[in-house]
Parts: C-alpha cells; sequence; structure tokens
C-alpha cells in the first residue's frame, strides 16, 4: 500500500459527522486588505503553539502605506501577507487573525503563492513569486516563519532561496511541498531547459540551501508550464496533475521517483493520461490521497452524460505494480439551470473526510445571480456508494453569492481550496468578496 504524507494524516483524524445532520457554512474572517486580501490554501496544525490554528498566505494586500512595495497605492494591492487565524475559546465567540508577516518586495520578497509547508517544530515554510525591486533578477524566494520564542510575540521570517537561475526554474506559483527526506519539491511554470518549467527540489546541506531542477518539462507528453503542488509520498515519489500533454493532449497524473543507487537522475512516468470525453480534461487541481492510496483530482472541462459538461471529480485507484485504475466520480454538466447551480470547473484540493466523503469547490455557476448568470463557485459534498457498483451520492452544500460569504473558492489558484481539520470540520478560503471585498475565510461544521 502507498503511503503519503499529509494527505492520508488529513483524511484520517476528521471525526465522522452526525448521521443526517446537514453542514453548517459560517465565514470566520471577512479579509480588510489591510490584513491581507485574495488568500491562499489555509493549513491546519497545532505545530506551532500547540494549540489549533489555521495559517495561510495572502497574494496581495497588507499595504501598510510605505512605498516599498511597488505597485501598492491601495491597501488591497499591496504585496501579501502571512498570517494565522485563531478559534474562539469553547469555541464560542469570533476567530482572530494575526498578520505574521508584511511582504514588503525587499529581501522578504512579494506576493506569496501556494499552500505553507509546516515542518515539526512548527516552522512555517512558502514561497513568493515577484520580480523583486531589490534584486531584479530573482524571481522567487523560499522563506521560513519561525514561531515565537517562549514569551515572545514576533514570528521571524528569513529568506532561504532565491530563484535566481533558470537552470532550477522561474515563478514557483504552486507554492512547495515538504518531502520524507526533509527537502522541499514544487513546481516552476518557466525556466529550465527549454524554459517550459521545471520539478525542483530545495535542500539544505551544510548551512547552505541550494535548488536542483529535478525534471525539465518540454512540452512533450508531460506538457509544459506546470501550476499545480506536488503531493509527496513516503517512499520518496512525488505525484502531480498536468493540466494539458499525455496521449491525448488534455492532461494527466505523473510519478516522479528519486534516483536509484548509483544513478543520479529522477525518473518521471505518466501514470494516467485523461480522455476529455470521458473522464475530464485540464487536471490543474493538486492531488489528495486517501488511507489506501488512490489519488483524487479535479479537471475544469469535459466529462461524459451532458452536451455541456463542466469538469469532472476523480479517483486513481492503485492495482499493483505500475498499473492504476481511473474512476470518475461526478461530472458537473450545465445543460439546463438545475444542473448549473450545482457548479462547475471544480478546483483546489479536495478533502476526504472520516467516512470516506469527498468534499470540494467549484469556481463557476451555482448561483444565477452572481457574475451575471456566470455564477460564483459552489462547496459540494460526494458521498461514497454503499454497494460497489453504485453512483455516488452528491450534496450541494453551498452557493457562494459574491457578496458577504465570498465568491471563487480556488479561482486561478487552484490549490486554494479546502482544508480538514481534526474534528471534520471543512475550512477554505474565497479571493473576493466578503464585507471588505478583499476575501474570507469559511468553515463548513458536517
Amino acid at each position: 500500500m502507498r503511503v503519503f504524507l499529509g494527505a492520508v494524516l488529513a483524511a484520517a483524524v476528521g471525526l465522522a459527522p452526525a448521521a443526517g445532520a446537514k453542514p453548517v457554512f459560517q465565514v470566520i474572517h471577512h479579509f480588510s486588505g489591510t490584513d491581507g486580501a485574495a488568500p491562499g490554501h489555509l493549513v491546519g496544525t497545532s505545530a506551532p503553539t500547540g494549540s489549533f490554528a489555521l495559517y495561510g498566505t495572502a497574494g496581495f494586500g497588507g499595504f501598510t502605506g510605505k512605498p516599498i512595495c511597488r505597485h501598492a497605492v491601495t491597501r488591497e494591492q499591496g504585496c501579501g501577507v502571512a498570517f494565522q487565524l485563531t478559534p474562539p475559546k469553547g469555541g464560542q465567540g469570533a476567530w482572530t487573525e494575526t498578520v505574521l508577516h508584511t511582504f514588503m518586495d525587499g529581501a522578504d520578497g512579494a506576493f506569496p503563492s501556494g499552500s505553507l509547508a509546516v515542518a515539526a517544530d512548527g516552522t512555517l515554510y512558502g514561497a513568493t513569486t515577484s520580480l523583486a525591486v531589490h534584486t531584479p533578477r530573482v524571481t522567487g524566494r523560499l522563506f521560513s516563519l519561525a514561531p515565537p520564542a517562549k514569551g515572545g510575540q514576533d514570528w521571524t521570517l528569513t529568506s532561504l532561496y532565491d530563484f535566481r537561475s533558470s537552470k532550477v526554474g522561474q515563478f514557483p506559483d504552486a507554492g512547495i511541498t515538504l518531502g520524507a527526506d526533509g527537502a522541499f519539491y514544487g513546481s516552476a511554470r518557466l525556466g529550465g531547459n527549454d524554459d517550459r518549467g521545471t520539478l525542483f527540489r530545495l535542500g539544505e546541506t551544510g548551512g547552505a540551501w541550494k535548488g536542483q531542477a529535478i525534471y525539465n518539462f518540454q512540452n512533450d507528453q508531460f506538457g509544459g508550464n506546470p501550476t499545480t503542488p506536488l503531493l509527496a509520498g513516503a517512499d520518496g515519489n512525488l505525484f502531480g496533475t498536468i493540466p494539458h500533454g499525455g496521449v491525448n493532449g488534455t492532461g494527466g497524473l505523473f510519478e516522479i521517483s528519486p534516483p536509484g543507487d548509483g544513478q543520479t537522475q529522477w525518473s518521471m512516468r505518466l501514470i494516467h493520461s485523461m480522455d476529455n470525453f470521458t473522464e475530464g480534461e485540464e487536471s490543474k487541481s493538486p492531488l489528495v490521497a486517501d488511507a489506501s492510496g488512490a489519488l483524487y483530482g479535479t479537471t475544469s472541462l469535459g466529462g461524459t452524460g451532458f452536451t455541456f459538461p463542466e469538469g469532472t471529480v476523480y479517483r486513481l485507484v492503485p492495482q499493483g505494480g505500475q498499473n492504476w485504475t481511473m474512476e470518475v466520480l461526478y461530472t458537473f454538466g450545465a445543460d439546463t439551470i438545475a444542473e448549473a447551480e450545482q457548479g462547475g470547473a471544480p478546483a483546489g484540493p479536495l478533502v476526504i473526510d472520516a467516512d470516506g466523503a469527498v468534499w470540494g469547490v467549484t469556481t463557476l455557476f451555482g448561483n444565477p445571480k452572481c457574475q451575471e448568470g456566470e455564477g460564483c463557485g459552489t462547496l459540494f459534498k460526494l458521498t461514497p456508494p454503499a454497494k460497489t457498483g453504485q453512483a455516488w451520492r452528491f450534496m450541494l452544500v453551498h452557493k457562494f453569492s459574491g457578496r458577504s460569504d465570498g465568491g471563487f473558492a480556488g479561482w486561478e489558484n487552484a490549490q486554494s481550496g479546502l482544508t480538514l481539520g481534526p474534528d471534520g470540520t471543512i475550512y477554505g478560503t474565497t479571493p473576493s468578496g466578503g464585507t471588505h471585498g478583499a476575501g474570507t475565510a469559511f468553515a463548513v461544521t458536517p
């Protein structure tokens, strides 16, 4: 059985919801711009402080009035922040947001993107993606955020590695993943031998951080210009998705393995090519895994059963050796208004609760009054069938209005989907909407 880091833990710790209970949606924070705008993926952990909290970055906002951050004219147009969301004591009252760091486009970089990684000691790691003013050849940075020392309050940001060399990669938009060997892995959408992007490894050796391109995209069967993070296996292998490429040119899933004894090159393998007519296309979302090692993801287009198919939710099940079996769990469609109100173009990482149900968000459709009929996306739940061969059961949990509840969860940032808390609560963000129009963080009680 394949074992994956992080994803299995997230699926295993959630408590089962009460039978027949209706999920409850609640906004837990409205971003104001000053405290961040367009928040990304949340990470739930108790490692930094001993108490559960949510951590994330906002790609914009944090404007302080200082002229250091270029293009920052309003509070929404700052260079981004890293933040903490702390739940109320006893479960009653409001959540508290704390800005851990405001990026100023200096030595700290600007415009953080992708999910944070959490080390065992509570240190947070992430990446920024800008061309910094003071170091114009830098196209991204790896940074760490260390929690306060005992009795202190301030988190400490340290820039660890600059993406200067196009050989390693440029613009690590998808963020980073902590691998089994303690190094960080990710994808860069540009750079490499053919400027089609890379998969990279960042590791510390002798007190210095060094970068290495472990794969150079060439616009072949693996496509190019990757924009999704990697899923790390306990055996050192990494898994990811490509929106284009594959046998049919409509995307697929890959596995990359570290060098064996006496070898120096990583081994890249296409484990599945998407069939856009039946399975969907443009597999942009990050992968998650269940306890059996099956991989779950989404496509933003295609599928079967509709004149206008609008993406799928799928599962890739290991069959032993190098064999996998594809299962489409649900296809979104827009042939009728009722079908379109369920959503379209699912995105962002899914979560799997303790009962095996799959939760996710869509970036389109839903509320027909939002965005002149295009909708602002939905939040959904898929319940596995009681018997093999039966269909998964779809539940529409929430239709985003684009107003106080936010909108477009996962939009243009495929890794900003959902997160599972230790008590089974589902958490997520929207990059827009809310009281101030700068996005929201929300919670769903199953």
